[in-house]
């Protein structure tokens, strides 16, 4: 490939980067003046509210042919979206075990997708936050020292995690390289009829 080549494929590029910098840094100080007005005021709003028959024709649109301004992207967010959230985020919301969150959490959340960090290889920050989160959670609990884990989604995938791991450990059998079929036992799993759903499938 020709220098000449190689540098008018680098002109047509696209790239992900805003078009304007400053317009996106407004938008960005919007969205979370706008959050942060919504959860200050969740208490006064109901916990959960059906979508409208509006909002639901907005959100089962074709597939655009052409891409919209971020602007009016997030104009349709607060049309179609917002106004109807699961209600997780209400101090009344007493459903499941899910938490109400905080501003803190959003904040931090921002941050983590800024910096897009890969907690599963390389020698980087995040991957030492990673490590320090574990070694706190296993001093509240008292766990041992050379014990070790893992930060999951939630408390399905913790679950699941457990069950694999005691299927892996049953003892000498090695169930992970041989499976069952080579072995006299088989696992059983016992629960009772209030066993989560992620257990059962």
């Amino acid at each position: 490939m020709s220098p000449l080549h190689f540098h008018q494929i680098l002109e047509k590029e696209e790239t992900l980067d805003p078009s304007d910098w400053v317009v996106m840094r407004q938008l960005a100080h919007q969205m979370v003046d706008d959050m942060f007005a919504l959860l200050e005021n969740i208490a006064e709003k109901p916990v959960w509210k059906p979508l409208t028959g509006e909002a639901k024709i907005q959100l089962a649109q074709p597939l655009p042919s052409s891409g919209q301004p971020i602007a009016d992207v997030y104009n349709d967010f607060k049309t179609n979206v917002l106004p109807y959230p699961k209600g997780s985020i209400h101090p009344r919301f007493w459903s499941w075990v899910e938490g109400t969150g905080t501003p803190l959490g959003m904040m931090a959340d921002m941050l983590a997708s800024g910096m897009n960090s890969n907690t599963t290889i390389g020698d980087h920050s995040a991957m030492f936050v990673d490590a320090q989160v574990i070694e706190w959670c296993k001093e509240m609990l008292q766990f041992p020292a050379s014990g070790n884990g893992i930060l999951l989604s939630g408390g399905s995938m913790a679950n699941i995690t457990a069950i694999v791991i005691a299927r892996n450990a049953f003892g000498s059998k090695n169930i992970r390289n041989r499976g069952l079929r080579n072995e006299s036992g088989q696992l059983v799993f016992y629960s009772s009829s209030e066993t989560h759903s992620c257990l059962l499938i």
